[in-house]
């Protein structure tokens, strides 16, 4: 998610991804229904509107899930603690 690609490009990024992998499923031996999506983060958020793209636009299978995981770390201060 660099500056000088703003929003969609890290979104449509995402996608083309998702279809090219789906795309690849027989010739990488999968199959391309149990894609699972996932992110943390700021990832997490590219995960979710991934999700919602791919159903409306294709390259998720019925089967898909999507997995959004934030960071969870305690903090201190203000601070986040190291991992």
């Amino acid at each position: 998610m660099a500056p000088e690609h703003p929003f969609p490009a890290p979104q449509e990024d995402c996608h083309s991804a998702l279809v090219w992998l789906a795309g690849q499923a027989g010739a990488l031996g999968f199959d391309a229904n149990r894609i699972i999506v996932a992110g943390e983060s700021a990832g997490g958020g590219l995960a979710a509107a991934l999700a919602i793209m791919a159903r409306d636009l294709g390259g998720l299978g019925d089967r898909g899930a999507i997995a959004h995981l934030s960071d969870a770390r305690p903090s201190h201060g203000g601070r986040s603690l190291p991992l």
